[in-house]
């Protein structure tokens, strides 16, 4: 596949809707149903492993991260989203924490920041070691389906203190994802926020959070919000936080 192939599928691909446990459903029910059994033996069905193609790694992914060991109980788990970034040689992993979606865990709270793990792709093992303060981020296996309509990555976080956390990555041209990565980037782009996070409702329409992540030094950061959209997705039409109307439609 050549490259300008690649990059037209990671493009596809990318997204940054929210991650949720279902979606991560094919490396919970391998990895930790089967005591034993290591995450890079979950690849899902009818697909192929990546192996000189890391151009098609590019962009936004679901995230899915566990260190519970063998077994998986829906505790001491979390999920939020990650962009991978590479030229085929250097190769960036970022972690954007304030994407979690499960502060209700014990000893895991609301978590904000982007975390950047760089290293260097191995064209040899298909895989990637990257480093950061929090630790290091193993990607050993890239999958990616027949069909060319999602993919899939395995590996580890070794985390500064020692402990080991299971990750896995995912993204799908499923129908869900898009219509949230288009609320999302049509929001971003009439309010020029850099940022955005996508919340649905019990009544159908789509809260959307824009922002600004403000990195105030020594590690510490807090978010500047821009505005706050509330917009019906069958219409594309809604308000924004002083109630005027949004238009989204195009």
């Amino acid at each position: 596949m050549d490259e300008a192939r690649q990059r037209e599928i990671a493009r596809a691909l990318s997204t940054k809707a929210n991650a949720r446990e279902s979606d991560f459903s094919w490396l919970i029910e391998r990895a930790y149903s089967r005591p034993g059994s290591p995450a890079s033996k979950a690849a899902p069905k009818d697909t192929v492993r990546i192996a000189d193609m890391p151009l098609l790694l590019n962009g936004g992914w679901k995230c899915f991260l566990c260190g519970e060991g063998d077994v998986y109980t829906g505790t001491d788990a979390r999920l939020l989203n990650a962009e991978i970034q590479t030229d085929g040689n250097a190769f960036t992993v970022l972690l954007n924490w304030w994407r979690v979606i499960n502060p209700s865990v014990e000893g895991i709270e609301n978590e904000e920041g982007t975390t950047a793990c760089k290293g260097k792709w191995n064209a040899k093992t298909a895989s990637v070691h990257t480093v950061a303060d929090i630790g290091n981020v193993d990607l050993t296996d890239f999958y990616l389906a027949k069909n060319k309509d999602a993919e899939y990555a395995v590996g580890t976080l070794t985390w500064s203190s020692g402990e080991v956390d299971n990750i896995g990555l995912m993204r799908t041209l499923s129908n869900e994802a898009s219509k949230e990565d288009t609320l999302i980037q049509r929001a971003m782009k009439r309010s020029g926020a850099p940022e955005a996070e996508l919340t649905w409702n019990a009544d159908g329409t789509a809260t959307i959070h824009l922002f600004e992540s403000i990195d105030d030094g020594n590690g510490e950061s807090h978010i500047s919000t821009w505005d706050w959209y509330t917009i019906a997705p069958d219409t594309m039409m809604g308000t924004d936080f002083l109630e005027m109307p949004v238009d989204l439609s195009n």
